[in-house]
């Protein structure tokens, strides 16, 4: 295997910044005029790694999120909940259910923390 031909594990735009830099060191570190195959699974790593990295922000970049994705989200959820509750709300917890209030309880967690983690 050719120095040269290790650089085909990078993507194109990498070897054309770095492509050079790359050759030369893997020229310094010829064992016998080969790459020992400790620096093959090194640079072929590297490159396998530097595809994935290109690949996920190519991936996050052209998926945006609509603004409005967020508040329908809102919406539909407490309608959710405002279906759950009693058609009657002076009815006490107990009448109405104690896993109603469970229920609600747990919908009011799963809100905030959806907000926490979405940082509005």
């Amino acid at each position: 295997m050719k120095p040269a031909s290790l650089l085909r594990w990078y993507p194109r735009a990498w070897r054309e910044r770095y492509g050079s830099e790359l050759a030369a060191l893997i020229q310094d570190n010829l064992d016998e005029g080969r790459p020992a195959w400790r620096l093959r699974l090194s640079v072929i790593g590297g490159g396998l790694r530097e595809r994935f990295r290109q690949t996920r922000h190519a991936t996050a970049a052209s998926v945006k999120r609509p603004a409005w994705h967020d508040r329908w989200g809102t919406i539909l959820l407490a309608g959710l909940v405002c279906g759950s509750l009693p058609g009657d709300l002076t009815l006490s917890a107990s009448a109405a259910g104690a896993w109603q209030g469970v229920a609600l309880d747990a919908a009011l967690a799963a809100v905030a923390m959806a907000r926490a983690v979405v940082g509005e």
